[in-house]
């Protein structure tokens, strides 16, 4: 029983570390595809301002 409890762990690592591989490409591309489109990303935008919520 641990045996198969091994493997199964082994599978689901391998499996976890592929799809992580591939998500990180996926993002990697879009990330090329909106810097080429000119799209402003998140990270590029400015800082989220609190102005709105401030007692003055």
């Amino acid at each position: 029983m641990a045996e198969l409890s091994d493997r199964r762990a082994k599978l689901d690592l391998q499996t976890d570390l592929l799809a992580e591989h591939e998500i990180t490409k996926l993002i990697s591309m879009t990330a090329a595809i909106a810097q080429k489109l000119n799209v402003e990303t998140p990270a590029e935008q400015a800082p989220f301002s609190t102005d709105r919520y401030s007692a003055t």
